[in-house]
This record gives structure tokens, C-alpha cells and sequence, in this order.
């Protein structure tokens, strides 16, 4: 059963959703609490934060969940949750299919007046105009938008499961997108990138089968920054899963874009790069890679403005796909026998996962967490993995606290 209710603020309780499961889609600008449990505090045990425009699963409610926040929430019950997803249709192409549940999609995508007391004035003029510029590009075929062959494109909004405003290590940082040499720093309009040190800095993401998708085929690629510049570049991709190292294109003075071909990951690598020596930072809003010898991320308005050509993506459609290849935050596993334990996913996972920080075994009969026990990825399935923990003395689950979860990333 699917539900949508409107939260106010105080604690709610919602009923006979069915199922053992419920996937909470928060439709909201703001950030809301779930639980199975009543009397929510935000950071406690067993409460979920779900942030605005994000879907998380809550295990084991049977049909009743408690929310804390403002703004519509859409409820699903379900036994186990799945996203039939494959890689999508290059343009031009017929094949492929890009498939994911009611509860991640909102198809009309529109804004919903009974919550708009939740949206300043500015953010719904915006949105407003966002829409109007949008409706007028797509009555102008040469304006029309190509797909984009990035995941998490849009800076001023990202899906950032990790929850971090800053990162500083060389790793995954928002959704997709790894960072190697250089700092990460999130705002509400960009993504800075700035140097760490006198080395290079690199910022990147791996399209997945890219060598073999794009072999032979020429594609665009772009960066929209906080200044109002756009930078855009072409190059064809070559035949055959070799290394490759393409045209660059300068973003500004220390900085440029290019994108490389990775034989051992089989993935056409897009990256933005601050060269060595340079204290220079960019501001990046939005970028895309796509098929063809154009660009389509952003267009000129009529004061010679760069605008995106499309509305910023939607936001339960790209979780979706960045939990592909990574989940964080607060999760339970289901015991199935002994020392195993099933943790429902919303996807299918893209490789065996790799535990990140340091999950729980509790025990099934009085939810205390047993000590000096090591947790494994034992099987991935269609809708999740199976866990087992070691050594064995009780049925135990696994929990996942804040800031731990499975990395399936390239």
C-alpha cells in the first residue's frame, strides 16, 4: 500500500501500510525523521534521517512507522523493496531501460500547493522560472536536452548519502564522484574544489561499461560554474578497451576538463582537474557528458546568461541510481538463520559491497549488540545482501549506525 501524508511538525503515526517493510520517500524541502519506534529524537538509535527528496527503507515495522518534520511524505509497505535497474539508453538508441519504483520517481514532478509554505518566495519564483525557461527551450528543437551520462550532475543539490558538507581525503565524496589529492566543499549553490596541496587535485567519475558503450562514438562534454562560465569540449571515444587520454579543455587559468578511457575498469573517466602548483578553486553547478557534437547542459538567455537547459534532476531518481553502487545511513538486517542476516536493498547491488565503518551484531531475542564479533558480505542478491557474522552464539542482525554503510562503487 502506498500512502502520502502531510507532516506538521509534531510526531505522527502511520497505520495499515502492510507489509513487513515501509520505504519512506520524503517529498519535503526539509529534512524528516523515521522510525519504527515512537518519541523520535533526530540522531538517536532506530531513528532515520531522510533528506529532502530522498528515499530510505525502514525494516521490520509491520505496517506502522512514526515521522518527525514538515512537509508530504510518501509511505510504502512492502515485503522486500526492489529496483529493476539497468544502464540507460545511449540517445539514439533503442535498447536498454532505465526502471525504478513509483517511490523513487515522482513523475509529475510538480509543486504541490498544500506545501508551499515550505518554499520561500524566491525558491518558488525560481522554480517558477525554472519551469517557464525549461517549456520555452523545448519549443526550440536545437534546444532540446540530450540524456546525461553522468550520475549526480547537478552540484547545487547532490545526492550526498555520506552526509558530509567537507571532504578532505582522498576517496568518495558526494555520490559518484571521488576525489583524489584535494578538498570537496559543499554550499547551497556549488561544489568547490579546491587544492589540498602543492600536487594535483582530481575530481572524477566513472561511467560504468563506458569504453564499451561509447567506443567509436563522439561525445560532448561540459562544466557550468558559480561565475556563469560554461566550458564544453568533444572528442571521439577510440575502438577497443585500451587506455586513452583525451582532448583537455581549460575551465579557467590552473584548470581544465577532460575525460580518459581506464582498460582495467572498462570506464570512460570524466574529471575536472586544479593543475600542480596552483591555489586556484572552481565552483562547479553542473556538469554532463552526452553523445554528440553539441552541447545541451546549459543555453543563453536573453542578457546573454547561461542557464540550464533542463530543471535540476529528480532527486529520488538519482538515489536510486548512486545506490547502485553505495548505501549509507541507519539500517537493520533481517535474521534468516543463525549467523546470517538478509539487509533489503532498493536496488541491485552492482558488485559485492565492501563494509564501510563499523556495523552492529545485536541479538535477536533482546536487541543487545554482541561483543567481539566479525560481520562479512556472504551473498548479494537481487534485492540485497546477505551478512554473516562470526564467531556464531546467538541469531543476531546486523545494524548499520550513521556513517556506516556498503560501498559497491568502480
Amino acid at each position: 500500500m502506498i500512502k502520502t501524508v502531510t507532516l506538521s511538525g509534531e510526531e505522527t503515526k502511520v497505520e495499515d501500510l502492510g507489509g513487513f517493510n515501509t520505504i519512506v520517500h520524503n517529498l519535503g524541502s526539509s529534512a524528516v525523521y523515521a522510525s519504527k519506534y515512537p518519541n523520535i529524537e533526530a540522531g538517536a538509535d532506530d531513528v532515520a534521517e531522510v533528506p529532502a527528496g530522498a528515499a530510505k527503507l525502514i525494516s521490520t515495522t509491520d505496517g506502522t512507522v512514526f515521522l518527525l518534520g514538515t512537509g508530504r511524505v510518501e509511505l510504502t509497505g512492502q515485503d522486500h523493496s526492489s529496483v529493476n535497474f539497468k544502464l540507460p539508453p545511449l540517445f539514439g538508441d533503442s535498447g536498454g531501460t532505465s526502471e525504478v519504483t513509483r517511490t523513487y520517481v515522482d513523475e509529475q514532478d510538480a509543486l504541490n500547493l498544500n506545501t508551499a509554505n515550505a518554499y520561500t518566495d524566491k525558491q518558488i519564483e525560481l522554480v517558477n522560472n525554472s519551469i517557464t525557461e525549461l517549456q520555452n527551450a523545448k519549443a526550440d528543437k536545437s534546444e532540446q536536452s540530450n540524456p546525461n551520462l553522468l550520475d549526480n550532475w547537478y552540484f547545487a543539490g547532490p545526492i550526498n548519502q555520506r552526509g558530509r558538507t567537507k571532504y578532505t581525503e582522498t576517496g568518495y565524496t558526494i555520490d559518484r564522484w571521488h576525489m583524489f589529492n584535494g578538498i570537496i566543499t559543499l554550499n547551497s549553490r556549488s561544489a568547490v574544489l579546491s587544492k589540498k596541496n602543492a600536487e594535483l587535485s582530481v575530481f572524477i567519475q566513472k561511467v560504468e561499461a563506458g569504453i564499451e558503450r561509447l567506443a567509436g562514438r563522439t561525445v560532448t562534454f561540459s562544466v557550468l560554474t558559480a561565475d556563469g562560465k560554461l566550458t564544453y569540449g568533444t572528442d571521439t571515444i577510440p575502438i577497443g578497451n585500451k587506455d586513452y587520454d583525451g582532448n583537455n579543455f581549460r575551465i579557467s587559468d590552473k584548470c581544465y576538463m577532460d575525460i580518459v578511457l581506464d582498460s582495467q575498469s572498462s570506464t570512460v573517466d570524466f574529471r575536472v582537474i586544479i593543475e600542480e602548483g596552483s591555489n586556484n578553486t572552481i565552483s562547479l553547478v553542473a556538469a554532463k557528458l552526452e553523445l554528440g557534437d553539441r552541447q545541451t547542459l546549459a543555453r543563453q538567455d536573453e542578457n546573454g546568461k547561461w542557464i540550464l537547459n533542463d530543471t535540476p534532476p529528480n532527486k529520488g531518481q538519482e538515489l536510486a541510481k548512486c545506490q547502485r553502487y553505495q548505501v549509507f545511513g541507519q539500517m537493520e538486517s533481517l535474521n534468516l538463520a543463525r549467523d546470517l542476516s538478509f539487509l533489503p536493498l532498493p536496488i541491485t547491488p552492482i558488485s559485492t559491497p565492501t563494509i564501510i565503518g563499523k556495523p552492529l551484531a545485536h541479538s535477536v531475542s533482546d536487541n543487545l549488540p554482541l561483543k567481539d564479533v566479525t560481520i562479512k558480505v556472504h551473498t548479494i542478491c537481487e534485492d540485497g545482501v546477505i551478512f554473516k557474522y562470526e564467531p556464531y552464539s546467538v541469531p543476531a542482525y546486523v545494524y548499520f549506525p550513521n556513517n556506516t554503510g556498503i560501498d559497491m562503487n568502480l
